[in-house]
């Protein structure tokens, strides 16, 4: 895995997302997970934010979200929820499991973001950034808005 800043991310991603073959609906991936639950409806607030940028589909979630009952049983991803088939999955407070990443083997890439370095998730990951969702994602917010704003000038 290779540790990112917020700032590379965004370039990854809008490089990604600038490719004339990204299909919006199916090749983006946003997930959240236990680390989202100390400030859920926040966290839910900056993933729609970062799903309205990227135009992708419904933000999906760990066990440990659906357990809690901050989200649906339709939402989960991993061996007894939904497999990923898309190009990029962003794990966003998730440890990562072997039940999630079970549901993740059809991922092109995997992105993850999460304040414990020894996740399990990172090791799976290509890109990771160790931090705090809710630092990290306002971040990666202002700079993909940056990006996008100059791309348009």
């Amino acid at each position: 895995m290779k540790s990112v800043t917020a700032k590379e991310l965004a370039v990854i991603i809008y490089t990604i997302i600038q490719n004339k073959n990204y299909d919006y609906s199916n090749n983006f991936v946003i997930s959240l997970g236990r680390g989202s639950i100390r400030h859920f409806e926040k966290a839910y607030e900056l993933a729609n934010d970062l799903k309205k940028i990227l135009q992708c589909g419904r933000i999906r979630a760990s066990r440990a979200l659906i357990a809690s009952g901050f989200m649906e049983m339709r939402d989960l991803v991993g061996i007894s929820g939904e497999k990923i088939e898309s190009k990029i999955y962003l794990a966003i407070g998730i440890s990562g499991s072997i039940q999630h990443q079970a549901g993740l083997k059809n991922a092109d890439m995997i992105i993850a973001i999460n304040i414990d370095k020894e996740a399990p998730i990172f090791r799976a990951a290509e890109y990771g950034i160790y931090g705090d969702l809710f630092e990290v994602l306002p971040s990666l917010l202002k700079e993909l808005h940056t990006i996008c704003k100059q791309d348009s000038l």
